[in-house]
């Protein structure tokens, strides 16, 4: 699909899992308004909550692109108005911690357990944000 828009609309396109170089893609995506980092670690949309991922950027001329100012730092959404935070411990084996994710305690977990809802259904954790759950 990537390539075949890059074709119809003739810009460039490139992937974040094609490298090197490596393009940063977190960074390009928290300079607008509606993405933010969570508490979690990963990017949080505004609408979309923890169900967004990043699959291609296209590379418009400058005179495509309509001026917009970085983000302002006003967070009116997110993990800063969440009053719950139950992404934090949902987790059965709490991998988020004030030190970050512990992806090896995650990956040891789903390895030992096949069947488990995480593996099944996809990361508690990510499930439990209210923000984006109809995605």
């Amino acid at each position: 699909m990537g390539h075949q828009l890059s074709n119809e609309l003739k810009l460039p396109v490139v992937f974040p899992f094609k490298g090197p170089p490596y393009f940063p893609f977190v960074s390009w995506a928290s300079r607008t308004p509606d993405i933010i980092a969570s508490t979690m670690g990963p990017s949080i949309h505004r609408y979309y909550g923890l169900w967004m991922s990043y699959r291609l950027a296209l590379f418009l001329r400058q005179d495509q692109v309509e001026q917009q100012s970085e983000n302002t730092g006003i967070l009116d959404f997110g993990c800063i108005t969440c009053e719950t935070q139950h992404c934090l411990n949902t987790c059965p084996v709490n991998t988020y911690t004030s030190n970050g994710f512990d992806r090896k305690s995650c990956f040891n977990y789903l390895d030992q357990n096949a069947v488990s809802e995480c593996r099944t259904g996809g990361c508690l954790a990510r499930r439990a944000c209210t923000i984006g759950q109809n995605y």
